[in-house]
């Protein structure tokens, strides 16, 4: 019976990349594909009624280099040491073979990948970057440039921020787990899509749990809450530390979208 790592390992032997590379190339592949379909639809105005979040200058093209430079030369090699290491993107049993897990594997996994990484953006993304001397030394105050209205915006770094928002909070909790190789290259691609989806201004789920971007976006323009919930966050330690703009702003709580709220719409600027 063929299995879905299969497919994987086939790219691997039929290429001779290895597997970090692999996952890497299709994290790139579904990241910048997305991007671009959500600038088509800036450009274009379809779906506008859903664009709850504007107001950046900068558009595509302008960030695009830096985000390139990110994840070339930050991402790719990090996570290539982490196979050399052998800490990560080990997909061989005990009996050198290609390990087949299953569903139930990979909602275990999904589950902790999901909390891992919570956890590890959550202490970088406050206690770091959002510290009063990490957010210029870190260089943090260049992502928070961008005003989570461009979905390419949401690797748009300074690589020590990258580090500590990207490379940490993706491979410490993937170096905890012994998964095959699907794991490895559908975790970091679904991974993009909650970043992209959370910086690109639209809103299309305001009322479903975990699916509003209202979080992020407040995260941008107030600075000081919802660190690290949001779109596909378990959402862990912001209700821990009661940061959440839902905590933060008891007035804005309940709301999954700013259109609720007419003094939100004079803080984000809607028209």
């Amino acid at each position: 019976m063929v299995h879905v790592s299969d497919q994987v390992v086939y790219l691997m032997e039929t290429t001779g990349l290895p597997l970090s590379v692999i996952c890497f190339l299709g994290h790139l592949f579904v990241f910048h594909l997305g991007c671009f379909l959500f600038e088509v639809m800036d450009q274009s105005g379809w779906l506008l009624d859903y664009k709850e979040f504007r107001g950046d200058q900068r558009r595509y093209w302008a960030l695009l280099p830096q985000v390139c430079f990110n994840q070339f030369f930050i991402l790719l090699p990090s996570m290539y040491l982490c196979e050399k290491l052998g800490v990560a993107f080990d997909s061989i049993d005990s009996r050198q073979q290609q390990l087949r897990q299953t569903i139930w594997h990979y909602l275990f996994y999904a589950v902790w990948m999901t909390i891992g990484h919570d956890i590890f953006f959550y202490l970088g993304h406050r206690f770091l970057l959002h510290s009063s001397w990490g957010y210029q030394l870190l260089q943090h105050d260049l992502h928070h440039s961008t005003k989570a209205s461009i979905a390419l915006s949401s690797m748009y770094m300074a690589p020590s921020d990258y580090v500590l928002e990207i490379c940490v909070p993706y491979l410490v909790p993937l170096c905890m787990l012994k998964a095959d190789a699907a794991f490895h290259f559908v975790a970091i691609a679904l991974g993009s899509l909650g970043g992209m989806y959370e910086h690109s201004g639209y809103n299309f789920c305001p009322y479903f749990p975990g699916l509003s971007t209202m979080a992020h976006g407040m995260h941008h323009t107030r600075y000081n809450c919802s660190f690290s919930d949001g779109v596909g966050s378990s959402n862990l330690m912001d209700g821990l530390f009661r940061t959440s703009y839902e905590c933060v702003y008891p007035k804005w709580s309940g709301k999954k979208s700013i259109r609720e709220s007419k003094d939100a719409q004079c803080t984000y600027g809607l028209n």
